[in-house]
């Protein structure tokens, strides 16, 4: 594991990987590795072309191309009093690999090798999931010569479409629904609908409004660091009196960020969206319904 950031700035541009002449503990040998192109979605293939020069020494022992994101998630640790403190780590998950030599055989020149970005893998999210091919050459008891390319991910529109059809949650006590044309939106984009609300019983509310949260998830498990964060807010009526039968139909309109992460599920850690429309009541629990986004 290593601190997020630790990989950040050390790469060429996207296309291009960086032509190592040297390797750690020695070696002569150079690897530049080039992809068909920068950007893919999950499902793709990529297309890689490796180039070994240089001379091959008698530590080389095999190769490899790897398609892999580098995952940043947050987790509960102790600090130096043994108090409880969130740390950043990061993983690299390799979702594709193989060689691009015959057996242990390492020999110069350039080979064409592809390989598979799988159907379920997250999108590119800076911080998070940071993607990149890379081209290996094994040395035996010694440093490794590399060539690395950054790449970008984006998933596919349909890949996380069955959050969106999960049935929104209401708290009983107003029947409450979301009326939108589609629960599938682009970042960037504005979510248009209408608020429907049905008084089960008689309430007062202070305020009726609509909320965009992002649910972030780190280290499901024991250690788990969640956030809860309301994005945007459209705030429909103020003060308002609502009699057991009373019906209400409230336009509105949410606008989602463009620079935020999208929906996806890495290997430590996700991202989830909902729209939530509330009844906010003054010192009794509010009346709400919760459906989730893609």
């Amino acid at each position: 594991r290593r601190t997020v950031g630790a990989l950040r700035g050390q790469f060429q541009q996207p296309g291009g990987g960086e032509d190592v002449p040297f390797g750690f503990g020695g070696s002569k040998t150079t690897l530049q590795l080039t992809l068909d192109r920068s950007a893919y979605s999950a499902g793709d293939t990529v297309r890689a072309t490796v180039k070994v020069g240089g001379s091959i020494d008698d530590k080389a022992q095999g190769t490899r191309i790897e398609i892999l994101y580098t995952n940043g998630y947050k987790k509960w640790g102790r600090d130096s009093n043994k108090g409880r403190k969130i740390y950043d780590y990061t993983d690299d998950v390799v979702v594709a690999s193989r060689p691009f030599s015959e057996g242990t055989t390492v020999t110069l020149g350039d080979r064409t090798v592809e390989g598979a970005i799988p159907a379920d893998a997250p999108p590119s999210v800076r911080g998070m999931v940071d993607w990149k091919v890379k081209a290996v050459i094994d040395r035996r008891r010694a440093g490794d010569v590399t060539s690395e390319v950054l790449i970008q991910v984006a998933s596919r529109p349909d890949q996380y479409a069955a959050w969106a059809g999960r049935q929104p949650e209401v708290k009983p006590g107003c029947e409450m629904e979301l009326r939108v044309p589609g629960r599938s939106s682009a970042l960037g984009s504005t979510i248009s609908g209408t608020l429907f609300l049905r008084a089960e019983e008689g309430f007062d509310a202070n305020e009726i409004r609509v909320d965009l949260l992002r649910d972030r998830l780190d280290s499901p498990g024991n250690n788990e660091v969640r956030a809860t964060d309301k994005v945007r807010s459209a705030r429909l009526a103020g003060d308002t009196k609502l009699a057991a039968g009373d019906t209400m139909e409230l336009p509105f309109q949410i606008e989602i960020p463009a620079d935020q992460p999208p929906s996806f599920q890495a290997a430590s850690n996700s991202v989830r969206w909902f729209l939530e429309g509330v009844a906010s009541r003054r010192l009794r629990d509010d009346f709400n319904v919760r459906a989730e986004l893609n």
